[in-house]
């Protein structure tokens, strides 16, 4: 979920809603179509083509899909998930963000689905299991990745 700055919200509303003022003639009748249009803007933000680069660059792929438009994130290609491996392809060790963490986990953490549609900069994580504990961790580290592109 995109991180809101409300302090930053409720100063452009009253900006709006100061400058709007007189054609409406109540402050409060301003303030609330100033904050509506603003909640407008928050709602709808896109990602534009640098910020969608950036994300590329920081281990996210991008897919798009008839309405589809996404960026998925990879928890290996980002390195908050750092694993090695035996020769038979399984894991070896698995090490997130520096800590250990069991292969079963790890196991879990590959099998999600993390991804933020380009149309509302929303983080949304699928996961099949009991556990939610690996899709907050997964998350979190892509609602860091996402945030720092759009700083």
């Amino acid at each position: 979920m995109l991180e809101i700055d409300y302090s930053e919200l409720f100063r452009n509303a009253h900006e709006e809603a100061h400058e709007i003022v007189n054609e409406v003639g109540d402050y409060m009748v301003a303030f609330k179509i100033a904050l509506t249009n603003q909640w407008k803007v928050v709602k709808t933000m896109k990602l534009n083509n640098e910020q969608i680069a950036k994300l590329e660059n920081d281990g996210w792929a991008r897919w798009t899909k008839g309405n589809f438009d996404r960026l998925y994130f990879n928890p290996d290609k980002n390195g908050v998930l750092e694993l090695t491996y035996h020769d038979s392809g399984t894991i070896n060790t698995a090490d997130w963000n520096g800590d250990r963490i069991s292969n079963g986990e790890a196991y879990r953490i590959k099998g999600m689905k993390c991804w933020v549609d380009i149309d509302n900069a929303k983080i949304q994580v699928r996961f099949y299991g009991s556990n939610g504990d690996e899709a907050e961790m997964l998350q979190t580290a892509a609602q860091k990745s996402l945030d720092k592109a759009i700083a």
